[in-house]
């Protein structure tokens, strides 16, 4: 696997004063999650159009600003606040996107899904492109603005975990009493 680091590089997060570079054997979920923060405040690299965390703003990695924003809301999330997409959820950026990209992004559902759901369209003078869900055939799609469609697995998770950094589940880690980093449990 040529992709997999050989060390990860943890930031100093509460009572660690210091980052820690750990080999990825050694290295815990906690610890490639909090590595993975620390990617994500990273400059972007030079082919990166833009990039976008929905953390309780709008403004992209690269400082585009939303040209159009209606019925934004934030919920909680892992470790942020994430932005809940509603049935009145728009949020617009003028980027110019090459006929060639390649996009990454995460989703939470709270609860499962029954009726066809557009997540996200990219549109242009060239044509548009969402990301999509059909529950007819229990598939998330790509789909053009021809009608072309690209079925895509995507795995999820259909329970509720706390960890042990995060007690109340309040998103803020430096409120707790004991931190158990490497616990997990299912809430019921």
């Amino acid at each position: 696997m040529p992709c997999i680091p050989d060390s990860i590089r943890i930031p100093a997060l509460g009572d660690r004063q210091e980052e820690v570079i750990k080999p990825i054997e050694a290295a815990s979920i906690d610890d490639i999650a909090f590595a993975q923060l620390a990617l994500q405040a990273k400059p972007p690299a030079n082919d990166l159009i833009e990039g976008f965390t929905l953390d309780e703003q709008t403004g992209g990695i690269n400082g585009t600003a939303a040209s159009k924003t209606l019925g934004l809301g934030y919920g909680d999330a892992r470790f942020a606040k994430g932005l809940e997409v509603r049935d009145t959820t728009q949020v617009a950026w003028p980027l110019s996107v090459p006929a060639e990209f390649s996009a990454t992004f995460a989703l939470r559902f709270d609860e499962l899904l029954e009726e066809p759901q557009v997540y996200l369209v990219w549109s242009g003078g060239s044509g548009a492109l969402s990301l999509g869900y059909d529950p007819t055939i229990g598939i998330y799609y790509l789909e053009d603005h021809l009608g072309n469609r690209v079925e895509l697995t995507l795995a999820r998770m259909g329970v509720d975990l706390r960890w042990g950094g995060d007690w109340d589940s309040d998103t803020e880690v430096r409120d707790n009493s004991f931190d158990d980093l490497v616990h997990f449990e299912i809430v019921e």
